[in-house]
């Protein structure tokens, strides 16, 4: 079987920033205030100032004052990683949730055009025009797509056995 791992990078906080975009930038840390009052997910720019998930609030708050800090919406976040994975499936039969922003899809059978999309390496190089079909090797594509930062990788699995990690 081959696998692509899909993922797309501090989906959260991406969702937040789509519903108000003047958040964009700037610190972002979303918190669980029922259990625990801990950080469950920081954006790229909270994360270079050392906020993590799983850190206490109080602490987050002591190293970005500046930061905005949102409450968790787990049904909003759900709603939109479910619409996500019904994307997928459109792609792949198979999809199998990760987790919110990590999807694994068996890719078996599918082959990538590289018609179009080929790279041209030195000016005036004509892209190749053939089909590659995805297999062996891992190999790992990072990209912005409907803006969020999207990282594919895939790999080929023998028998019964399971990635270990995206």
């Amino acid at each position: 079987m081959r696998t692509a791992a899909i993922h797309l990078a501090d989906f959260p906080c991406v969702l937040e920033e789509r519903r108000n975009p003047g958040l964009g930038g700037v610190p972002l840390i979303i918190s669980d205030q029922e259990r625990r009052k801990t950080v469950v997910f920081c954006s790229a720019v909270a994360r270079s100032l050392g906020v993590y998930p799983g850190m206490p609030l109080r602490r987050a708050l002591s190293l970005c004052p500046n930061g905005v800090f949102l409450e968790a919406d787990p049904l909003g976040y759900r709603s939109a990683w479910d619409e996500v994975l019904d994307s997928l499936e459109g792609i792949s039969p198979t999809v199998n949730h990760g987790g919110l922003g990590q999807a694994y899809l068996d890719t078996t059978g599918l082959t990538v055009s590289l018609r179009e999309r080929a790279p041209t390496w030195r000016s005036g190089a004509r892209p190749r025009a053939r089909s590659r079909r995805i297999s062996g090797g891992r190999r790992h594509r990072r990209r912005e797509v409907h803006g969020f930062s999207c990282c594919c990788g895939w790999r080929r699995w023998g028998g019964d056995r399971r990635p270990s990690g995206p």
